[in-house]
């Protein structure tokens, strides 16, 4: 044991603190990327995926309007 701990009470504290803090960031960082993987994976239609994709589908549409309206 390092010299500046003078029990192993002590030690568990650290341990105890040590593993807090990390467990704490682990919650906020989970928490974070929860988010992000909901805005970015299709669901309900309220998520950026779902926008993209259907402003994609009124894009192509347009474009096919076109397409067919300058072969005629």
């Amino acid at each position: 044991m390092p010299e500046w701990f003078d029990s192993p009470n002590e030690m568990l504290v650290v341990v105890g603190l040590c593993s807090a803090v990390f467990g704490g960031l682990f919650w906020v960082i989970d928490a974070r990327i929860s988010k992000v993987i909901h805005a970015v994976t299709p669901n309900s239609g309220m998520s950026m995926r779902d926008a993209v994709d259907r402003i994609e589908t009124k894009l192509d549409t347009h474009i096919q309007w076109h397409l067919e309206k300058t072969n005629e």
